[in-house]
């Protein structure tokens, strides 16, 4: 109901214009005066005409787009708003069309429409920064706080030049005892009711516990008893950025910025008309700042940063140089340096600058925050973790840490300490539903039904429409063998959030059980088209092709997933499959060589050689190909990993292979592949002892693998244990009579008795 009643309100805009002009001339024409009327500064008469010029040919996207854009220069919001909606529908690729329509669905308070907006820019490109503090904004009007504060923290990880608006957030946090904070504050107000203070502390708490209506209601009263107080209009104008409602907090701001003109607040004022878009207004704002003393670095990085994000990168660049020559020491200037390296995915350049900020302001969040971004970029699980541990070392009380933490603990198979995370964040702040969801997929994880079932039903009243808690309903169906319950949660899901992975997964694979294949092709495929250059769901559509045995299939998607994510070691493996499938080694290893030589300094073609060749048992042709790889990426983890156990199990320089083996166990601590390797190389140089650790990582969390509990057999063999070793042999034979090892898994067994 609601696009439609913005189409008939449009096409009575429309109509409107077309009336007062006659239809001879072609939609070309008014199209053409349209531009040349609005390059000349004469926006109300291009107004006319490209409202004419859309008459006559109503599904020209970019019409809308130049017409909005036209509108807002005469200040006509509503109508511009409408006019962005319909670029946006007619456009859904169009970057522009898609933040100019989220921006104006914010304005109106439509959360959903607008986090779709932020969305489908976030699928083009997942490090546009205005995408991201789209999706945090509507997030926050969804009254997802924890995830809005989550994505507002990464944002600002990817821009430090607008973490200025969201200083004051801090403030706004749960106390450790809410409920008698609560009856204290209103007792403070009780006893002096003209206390404005009195009453924006009362307004905080309600805020940090997500009850905006009463956070509101006490700031207004706070206003009416002192309406020139700074710190009142500074107490709105924050509520109001970080409730979605810009436009309200204009007039707060600007009353601030009179009473208090210093930099600080300048530079408020200049983030929120950035914010807004405003960026001539903006401007204007900085380069009054740049002038002050104290203003230089902050108005020169904001600056930079605009004309970086406006595609006029040489300007930024040139003006962040002009910059860091007057005052190289300036912790912004140089995390904006910093933003820009990552920005073109020059992650160690990034992380060099970020460190070199960190010097200047050890204290630094954003810092923190981006060179987290830049290790995940790198698929350095574990530096990413230590950033994070910083960020806590900091705030203790980083909900949005704890919750980043413990996704990477459960992305590396530690699901114990993902949960100790997770249940840590629930205690800070009891009523964050992000808290609550992560737990519930720990303990879904760990196959604890009983206590994820209760935790299920309080989530489910919290937020019955959140696709999340449907797909996790359906994990727990299917632990708990309810077919039907479970495909019902998971196509909910999907209808909440058609991009939502885990539900397309969870889908497919009751296809599968069911042996319906192309019903999961079919699901999988439709997921696909929706997000082409998703990793995880081209990994997914994978698998899925294998197991169909349509091996062209899978190697199309695996190729795509291996240029977005060279560092994945399953890809590799999965892509041998698929060439070994097809028989077709010879042809891949042709087009990875002449990928090789095209791109010498590229990891990903030397690794996919060495694994091919690894696949038809050439180690000794392989070797060259990782060590390739690994001369252009010192931490390539594939490469480290599979070149440890070939110079191990070839006779190579162990103490090589032993440091290399540090090198991949080191950036994915849980994956299990790289604890055998590890174990296995330090079982070749004779410490049993040092090798009993990561072994027994593997025997334990896959206590079916026959390899796994051969090598920790063999371990505790050599280290004087000769019970165990022998518990740990025979459970190998039991599983496999015949895996590789076996005959000398019978011959250690032999010794033992």
């Amino acid at each position: 109901m609601r696009s439609y009643r913005f189409t008939v309100v449009l096409l009575v805009i429309l109509a409107a214009g077309a009336a007062s002009t006659g239809c001879s001339r072609s939609f070309e024409d008014y199209l053409t005066q349209a531009d040349a009327l609005a390059a000349a500064g004469k926006a109300r008469e291009a107004i006319l005409e490209y409202r004419n010029a859309l008459m006559r040919n109503p599904t020209y996207g970019p019409g809308y787009l130049r017409l909005g854009d036209t509108l807002m220069k005469v200040e006509d919001v509503h109508n511009a708003a409408l006019v962005y909606i319909k670029a946006s529908q007619l456009l859904p690729n169009d970057v522009a069309a898609q933040l100019r329509a989220g921006n104006m669905l914010l304005l109106g308070k439509m959360f959903k429409e607008a986090q779709g907006c932020a969305r489908r820019v976030l699928n083009i490109d997942p490090r546009n920064i205005p995408a991201q503090v789209l999706n945090a904004n509507a997030l926050a009007g969804l009254k997802r706080f924890d995830s809005a504060m989550a994505a507002i923290e990464r944002a600002i990880a990817l821009d430090p030049t607008r973490s200025t608006s969201y200083t004051d957030l801090g403030a706004l946090q749960l106390s450790e005892h809410p409920d008698e904070a609560e009856a204290n504050f209103k007792r403070a107000v009780e006893l002096n009711p003209k206390s404005a203070e009195a009453r924006i502390t009362l307004a905080s708490l309600y805020w940090a516990e997500g009850r905006a209506s009463e956070a509101e209601a006490e700031l207004k009263r706070a206003y009416e008893v002192e309406p020139g107080s700074v710190v009142v209009n500074r107490a709105l104008a924050t509520f109001y950025l970080s409730t979605n409602r810009a436009g309200n907090a204009e007039g707060h701001l600007r009353t601030v910025a009179k009473a208090t003109p210093t930099t600080p607040v300048k530079l408020v004022l200049a983030d929120y008309l950035i914010a807004m878009g405003r960026q001539v207004e903006a401007e204007v704002v900085l380069r009054d700042v740049e002038r002050a003393h104290d203003g230089y670095g902050e108005a020169r990085s904001r600056l930079a940063t605009l004309a970086y994000n406006a595609n006029r990168k040489d300007d930024g660049r040139r003006l962040l140089a002009e910059a860091l020559k007057v005052d190289p020491a300036h912790p912004r200037l140089i995390l904006t340096l910093a933003q820009f390296h990552y920005l073109e995915r020059n992650y160690d350049a990034a992380l060099d600058q970020a460190q070199a900020a960190l010097k200047v302001e050890p204290s630094s969040l954003p810092a923190r925050y981006l060179m987290a971004s830049a290790f995940m970029a790198q698929q350095n699980l574990e530096e990413a973790a230590k950033q994070y541990v910083e960020v806590l070392r900091i705030n203790p009380k980083s909900v949005a840490a704890k919750i980043e933490l413990a996704n990477i603990r459960l992305a590396q198979g530690d699901a114990a300490q993902a949960r100790e995370f997770a249940e840590e964040a629930a205690r800070d702040k009891p009523r964050s539903l992000d808290a609550q969801l992560f737990l519930l997929r720990s303990l879904i994880s760990k196959g604890d039904l009983a206590r994820a079932e209760g935790l299920l039903r309080e989530v489910q009243k919290a937020a019955p429409d959140r696709a999340e808690v449907q797909w996790l309903q359906g994990n727990l169906r299917l632990l708990s063998r309810d077919r039907a319950g479970a495909k019902a949660a998971f196509a909910r899901a999907l209808a909440l959030q058609p991009d939502a992975l885990e539900a397309v997964d969870g889908l497919a694979a009751i296809e599968l059980a069911a042996n319906n294949p192309a019903s999961a092709r079919q699901i999988v495929e439709a997921a696909l088209a929706r997000q082409p250059r998703s990793p995880k769901l081209l990994l997914l559509a994978a698998r899925l092709y294998l197991t169909t045995n349509d091996a062209a299939k899978a190697e199309a998607v695996l190729r795509t997933a291996i240029d977005l994510t060279p560092g994945d070691p399953a890809l590799y493996e999965m892509l041998a499959r698929a060439f070994a499938a097809q028989k077709k080694f010879d042809q891949a290893l042709r087009d990875f060589s002449a990928l090789a030589a095209q791109h010498p300094k590229a990891v990903g073609p030397p690794t996919m050689i060495a694994t091919i060749l690894e696949a038809q048992n050439k180690p000794f042709e392989a070797m060259p190909w990782y060590e390739k790889a690994l001369a252009a990426d010192g931490r390539a983890l594939v490469a480290a990993n599979n070149l440890a156990w070939m110079y191990a199990e070839q006779g190579g320089d162990l103490e090589a292979a032993l440091r290399l083996a540090r090198i991949a166990q080191q950036q994915m601590p849980e994956y299990l592949p790289v604890n055998d390797t590890l174990g296995w190389v330090l079982l070749k140089m004779d410490k049993a002892g040092d090798a009993l650790t990561p072994l027994r990582m593997c025997a334990e969390r896959e206590p079916g693998n026959p390899v796994y509990r051969y090598h920790f057999g063999l371990a505790h063999a050599r280290s004087g244990s000769p019970d165990l070793a022998r518990q740990e042999l025979q459970a190998a034979l039991r599983l496999s009579p015949d895996f590789p090892g076996a005959a000398n898994a019978r011959s250690v067994l032999a010794t033992l008795r």
